[in-house]
């Protein structure tokens, strides 16, 4: 894989965030972390991410759902919900 790896993360837990970012960057990926599904979807209306990991429970909107509007965005793009 060429150029830069994107990471889109989602959690509404800060301390996962953190980690995730760290170690994903630590391999290479420019990660994008946030606790909100909406601010998620903005993001991926602006660009293009190679992977996406996803809290299951979250409110207003949860994994499952985030996902679904992911893909919606960019339909080939592999997610990781988690829990």
């Amino acid at each position: 894989m060429t150029g830069t790896r994107r990471a889109l993360v989602v959690d509404d837990d800060a301390a996962i965030l953190e980690v995730l970012g760290m170690r994903l960057g630590a391999i290479g990926f420019d990660v994008t972390a946030t606790g909100d599904p909406a601010w998620a979807l903005a993001a991926a209306d602006a660009t293009r991410f190679d992977v996406a990991l996803l809290d299951l429970r979250m409110e207003p909107m949860d994994g499952v759902a985030l996902m679904e509007a992911l893909h919606a965005r960019q339909a080939r793009l592999p997610v990781l919900i988690m829990t």
